[in-house]
């Protein structure tokens, strides 16, 4: 892997827009092709849910997305849904991970660690302890 990882993409056709994650920043690509870069420092809230089919944006049935959620410091909070496999959204999050950016990982809403939602509050605690993560 390099030194970024590829997020995903939303949208269909020429109106896709693109996440890419690096060990310290967000990267949003807009349509237009402009881009908006995000410091993991300056971001306020940083989450990613993977989730099944969310009903909205033309996200095709049994499909498995990943929802983006965003907050600048002093911004309002944002929401981008990502198609994104699950061995995608393992490799993100152990990325993250890796690099100590803060951030929440669910799995159809609920908390998880690396995509498992089933965890003892002791390993909870160690997770904590050695990522520095909030849960």
């Amino acid at each position: 892997m390099s030194r970024s990882t590829g997020g995903g993409s939303s949208g269909a056709g020429s109106r896709k827009r693109s996440a890419t994650f690096t060990a310290t920043a967000l990267t949003l690509t807009a349509p237009d092709a402009t881009t908006t870069t995000f410091p993991y420092a300056q971001l306020d809230t940083l989450k990613l849910n993977y989730t099944g089919y969310l009903g909205d944006g033309g996200f095709q049935v049994g499909a498995y997305y990943t929802r983006l959620e965003y907050r600048p410091v002093a911004g309002r909070l944002q929401r981008l849904n990502l198609r994104m496999s699950q061995p995608q959204c393992r490799l993100l999050i152990g990325f993250l991970y890796d690099h100590r950016v803060s951030f929440r990982e669910y799995v159809d809403g609920q908390r998880s660690y690396r995509l498992d939602t089933n965890i003892s509050y002791d390993r909870i605690q160690e997770l904590k302890e050695k990522y520095g993560i909030r849960w």
